[in-house]
């Protein structure tokens, strides 16, 4: 077998609303993990074409701060939680705010 079987999520001990995630088969991984590599793909493209152009280092990353926080804001299109929405947007602006030191740290020195 190519993909591992994970242990069923018990139901009784997840929170309440829980992300559909949690209940996820292993197909679901695999395709999940081609999406995430293909936007740190762009990411990296985004912060290394701004960089070039000379754009300074706190200005993209507050602007990949702004546009990680707006995309994940959308989540409450979806219906999921407050709690759950502003989880994953606090974590996506902290990254989106750190990634491009992260790139960029060789420049700095």
């Amino acid at each position: 077998m190519i993909l591992p079987l994970l242990p069923d999520v018990s139901v009784e001990r997840a929170p309440p609303n829980p992300p559909e995630f949690m209940f996820a088969s292993a197909w679901y991984y695999l395709p999940k993990s081609a999406d995430i590599l293909f936007q740190q793909i762009l990411v990296a493209a985004v912060v290394l074409g701004a960089a070039r152009a000379k754009i300074g280092l706190g200005v993209i990353s507050v602007g990949m701060a702004a546009l990680f926080d707006g995309v994940h804001l959308l989540l409450i299109l979806d219906e999921f939680t407050p709690l759950y929405v502003a989880r994953f947007t606090i974590a996506a602006t902290i990254f989106g705010f750190a990634i491009p030191y992260s790139l960029l740290s060789h420049t700095l020195r």
